[in-house]
């Protein structure tokens, strides 16, 4: 039998960590309908690849954030250890996760010009 010498906490930072990850979630399932819907109510000829680009698009943006939201509570819990032993600098941010600014910016523009596809082809119904 393997012992593991971490302790398992149910605090409400564990919760909250949760919490917030079902909301990114639920947000980006919203921003993945914006094309979807908008596409549908044109009559776009390509409708269902504007379907699959819009939640791979957005499951990737949440993907990276509920990462990032992850990687930095894990973070934050190591760093209070080392904080705690008394050997390590509180202001050393050294090893903290780099957040993916260049990703977002890509994955923000293809959305966009996803959102623009779908509402500029088709055929208007009203």
């Amino acid at each position: 039998m393997l012992a593991s010498a971490e302790r398992t906490d149910v605090s409400g930072a564990d919760w909250s960590t949760v919490l917030l990850a079902v909301l990114t979630l639920a947000v980006f399932a919203a921003l993945a309908a914006v094309p979807i819907a908008l596409a549908r109510r044109r009559g776009h000829g390509r409708g269902e690849a504007i379907t699959v680009l819009a939640i791979l698009c957005c499951l990737s943006f949440a993907g990276s954030i509920i990462w990032l939201l992850l990687a930095r509570a894990h973070w934050a819990r190591e760093q209070a250890v080392l904080v705690q032993s008394g050997y390590y600098d509180p202001l050393n941010a050294m090893g903290a996760p780099v957040v993916p600014w260049w990703l977002w910016a890509v994955l923000g523009s293809g959305y966009l010009c996803l959102v623009g596809f779908a509402g500029w082809g088709g055929r208007k119904r009203f």
